[in-house]
């Protein structure tokens, strides 16, 4: 086995080395691996190609998914780095160093078939009292709306300074302030 069939290989869903390299700054990958197999890393769950984790740090919470394509790696990150962030490194290094610490969605999936009755409504019971509207969201509860729905409201049933005009000069000032940072690509992106 080649050294590139062992970092894109089954058990790494995708994930490498070469396309961490290929999205993240020098700076970021630093700060990141400094954060990989953190006890601040919890929550690790991964599903098809994609794994995730909730990071806490002085209180706050940061949740963050990492996706890999066929030449690439994605993020989504809720610290909102305009790029490929440092709790993104640390998630997707810590997946191809530890893949056990994360808990594998579709063998839960599949192992809810082995659980009796009894333990499935204890299971249900646990989930709506912890998390009541996600949980009957997902269960697809009577106005309890999957979050897509109400993406679909149209901008114009808000109040005129709430609608497009604002979005649109939010944007626009976003941009300049973007541009006027001198970003410039990687390498040269704030830490966070």
């Amino acid at each position: 086995m080649t050294k590139r069939d062992e970092e894109t290989g089954p058990g790494n869903r995708g994930f490498s080395l070469a396309k961490l390299e290929s999205v993240a700054s020098l700076k970021v990958l630093q700060n990141g691996t400094q954060l990989a197999n953190s006890e601040l890393m919890i929550k690790r769950y991964v599903q098809d190609n994609e794994v995730a984790a909730t990071f806490y740090f002085y209180g706050e919470q940061i949740d963050c998914a990492a996706t890999a394509r066929k030449h690439t790696l994605e993020s989504n990150c809720s610290c909102q780095a305009p790029y490929f962030c440092r709790h993104a490194v640390a998630l997707v290094i810590t997946f191809m160093e530890l893949p056990g610490s994360f808990l594998d969605l579709q063998d839960f999936l599949d192992g809810l078939e082995d659980f009796s009755q009894e333990d499935l409504v204890t299971l249900l019971r646990t989930m709506v009292a912890n998390y009541p509207a996600p949980a009957l969201e997902a269960m697809g509860f009577p106005g309890f709306q999957p979050s897509e729905v109400l993406d679909e409201f149209d901008d114009d049933m808000f109040p005129g300074e709430i609608g497009d005009d604002l979005m649109g000069e939010l944007d626009d000032d976003w941009d300049d302030d973007w541009d006027d940072d001198d970003a410039g690509g990687p390498g040269n992106e704030p830490v966070n």
